[in-house]
């Protein structure tokens, strides 16, 4: 099989590989689509220091079940058009058992951990597929990884006494959480960034946008506040800028929140003292769990989520190392979509 290999710091190929074998527990998935996202980024970069290489990258993938072995009786069949949830738990330790399979004592991921979806074809446990609906276009459900971790980010939140949040990036998880918290009653949710074909795709699906780049931006988000307020209630940081944090302690509210999604490269560092005398509490956020990927598959099927306008690039498999490229460069993006063969 053809399949995007990297094997060093800003090193990627496409190569022939050998398809993977199974056991009874996996699947054989062809792979239609796969999102890139700004992990993959990191990893092709050489910086995540948890990417053992050679590794196919790609962890955001639909596609078709091909090979299953004889023994197996679990309800998916050949043919069955799947989404491969990415994050490979173990379902028996303290965090799984809780709910919290992102937190898993033994976590792995797909494209990370084990080979992934810029390929052909992928091996994935049979528990990790989710069956889409036969006459959905799948280009859509990609959005389904980026949905989850909005999901994951707004249930983090602590609503009492809250109505006025900040959303401090428009990338693809930001605009899906500022939609998840738009269908809110009683909440003002400000989308700030300094990409401005991002705040127009955010502002174009309803959302108050402002631009990061203007030099009275505090003053601005002060004005923004309800009376007797001293700044938002919430700052959602998913920008990634590793200033994103300062900025986001400077703008909250006196024992208001800050929720951090944004993967900031590094170590990262604030104004903790600022942190302390403010009273703020801060919340980290992994991934997502089954139930915020149940949430993201039914709003897709509902057609809640307008697919088209956030994905702005569709790539062939040989354009991978271009689509790292545009995400970690362009301005003018904001999801990119690697395309195989339609299913079959």
């Amino acid at each position: 099989m053809q399949a995007a290999v990297c094997t060093g710091a800003e090193v990627l190929e496409i190569a022939e590989k050998n398809i993977p074998s199974i056991t009874d527990e996996d699947a054989l998935v062809r792979v239609s689509h796969c999102g890139i996202s700004k992990w993959d980024v990191e990893s092709y970069l050489g910086e995540n220091p948890q990417l053992q290489l050679p590794r196919i990258l790609g962890h955001e993938i639909c596609g078709t079940v091909k090979q299953l072995t004889p023994s197996q009786d679990n309800g998916i069949s050949l043919g069955t058009k799947v989404l491969v949830n990415p994050i490979l738990s173990c379902g028996r330790c303290i965090q799984c058992q809780a709910g919290r399979s992102n937190h898993c004592e033994d976590l792995k991921f797909i494209g990370l951990d084990l080979d992934g979806g810029f390929a052909e074809f992928v091996k994935a446990p049979i528990k990790n597929l989710q069956p889409l609906q036969n006459e959905a276009n799948p280009e859509k459900y990609i959005l389904a990884f980026p949905l989850s971790a909005a999901h994951h980010l707004v249930s983090r939140i602590d609503f009492r006494d809250v109505d006025h949040i900040v959303i401090n990036g428009s990338g693809p998880v930001g605009v899906l959480a500022g939609l998840i918290l738009k269908e809110k009653k009683n909440i003002r949710l400000d989308m700030i960034d300094t990409n401005s074909f991002r705040l127009n795709i955010a502002r174009n699906l309803g959302l108050f946008c402002i631009d990061g780049r203007q030099s009275r931006l505090h003053e601005i988000i002060k004005e923004r506040c309800f009376p007797g307020k001293d700044g938002p209630d919430v700052v959602i940081e998913t920008s990634g800028n590793p200033a994103g944090l300062d900025w986001a302690i400077r703008w909250v509210r006196v024992q208001g929140q800050m929720i951090v999604g944004g993967r900031i490269p590094g170590k990262g560092s604030f104004d903790f003292t600022n942190l302390l005398e403010k009273e703020i509490s801060l919340t980290g956020t992994l991934a997502y769990t089954q139930e915020d990927l149940d949430k993201s598959l039914s709003d897709i099927s509902n057609l809640r989520i307008d697919y088209q306008t956030l994905i702005t690039h569709r790539l062939p498999l040989a354009g991978v190392r271009e689509g790292l490229r545009i995400l970690r460069s362009v301005e003018e993006t904001m999801k990119i979509v690697i395309c195989m063969d339609p299913f079959k």
